[in-house]
């Protein structure tokens, strides 16, 4: 509904089908295992650089936008690609991947299906904690030099809004 509101409003939308989305099989999904802010991150650069490349958007006047994994793809496409967007929109989207790892962990406990999910989608933070720690936007905030929009439900039982505070801080 909300790609339908901007097109309504006149704005080209993009939705890219980045490598770890649902509905294209398990392998399209497992072959976004521990590519947050690489390969994935990748697949939305290429989506949007090829409509610049092609004239069908304007590059004075792109935005990226998400929700969840969509609102860290936004603040880390802000980072790894400062020059690509001109404003960058996270609703409820994670910030600091080792922090969100330890709710989730606290939440459900180690051996259950969602902290085991996100061990296999993002690494473990044990023994990645660099690696997890350089692709998380929080950690990163000063290289942002785009306006960025953070919004967060109060009541989001996925994301903690404590991602959403602690990157405006």
């Amino acid at each position: 509904p909300l790609a339908q509101a901007f097109a309504a409003q006149g704005w080209l939308v993009l939705q890219p089908n980045f490598r770890g989305s649902s509905g294209y099989g398990r392998r399209f999904t497992e072959a976004g295992y521990r590519q947050w802010a690489k390969r994935m991150q990748d697949d939305v650069t290429d989506a949007v650089s090829d409509l610049v490349k092609r004239g069908v958007a304007d590059p004075e006047r792109i935005a990226i936008y998400g929700a969840s994994y969509g609102g860290y793809a936004a603040l880390f496409g802000a980072i790894q690609t400062p020059d690509l967007y001109r404003a960058a929109v996270s609703l409820a989207g994670v910030s600091d991947l080792r922090q969100f790892m330890a709710y989730v962990r606290r939440e459900d406990g180690d051996d259950s299906a969602p902290y085991q999910y996100w061990l296999k989608s993002i690494g473990d933070p044990k023994q990645e904690q660099a690696a997890i720690d350089a692709i998380s936007p929080q950690l990163r905030a000063s290289e942002i030099r785009i306006p960025v929009l953070l919004m967060h439900g109060t009541a989001d039982e996925i994301v903690p809004p404590k991602q959403s505070e602690e990157m405006r801080k």
